[in-house]
């Protein structure tokens, strides 16, 4: 019989997510080092999660995304997935309070102490990078040009929460939408 690290993503996304919340636990509790595997889990858990319009899954792909995002390399891409997910489950099924899904405080929270740089800094370099005076390599530096990138996306999270009714009118949160189509 196969250990743990000599199942294919396959086997172990056929073992089921009561199996993998197991695996998960183990990460987690630091029995095990996060490895490439997380990835595999959180794609595979994702993909069944939105087959199935399953929640068990969606928590599966969720915390594998947590758990990535441990690792600063991983850490955007993997939290903007986990966000993306609640994101797509709170417009099918509505917000609950608590839940590790469904609770859209969590997505407001993230967004609100990852929203940089400030709303007005955002604008100025938006309306630079569209400057056509100037040429493409001069508009602004590459690192900034790819922090507005990922507020766009961060931006778009709340953006699926607006559209299902889901996000508080709060001003902030409202004139970090209105400027959304701004940036580059």
């Amino acid at each position: 019989m196969k250990n743990n690290s000599q199942l294919t993503l396959q086997e172990m996304m056929d073992r089921g997510p009561q199996w993998l919340d197991q695996y998960l636990r183990k990460f987690e509790l630091g029995e095990l080092a996060l490895n490439n595997c997380l990835i595999g889990i959180l794609d595979g858990a994702a993909s069944q999660a939105y087959r199935l319009s399953s929640i068990e899954w969606a928590g599966i792909a969720i915390r594998a995304a947590e758990l990535m995002a441990e690792n600063e390399t991983d850490r955007e891409f993997a939290l903007q997935r986990a966000m993306r997910i609640r994101a797509s489950f709170i417009s099918k099924m509505g917000s609950r309070h608590g839940d590790v899904v469904l609770d859209k405080e969590t997505i407001i929270g993230w967004f609100k102490s990852e929203a940089k740089p400030p709303i007005q800094v955002a604008r100025e370099c938006s309306e630079r990078w569209k400057d056509q005076s100037l040429p493409l390599d001069r508009r602004l530096p590459l690192e900034q040009l790819r922090e507005l990138r990922s507020l766009r996306h961060r931006i778009r999270v709340l953006q699926t929460l607006a559209e299902c009714g889901e996000l508080p009118d709060v001003p902030m949160l409202r004139e970090w939408l209105e400027i959304c189509d701004l940036l580059p």
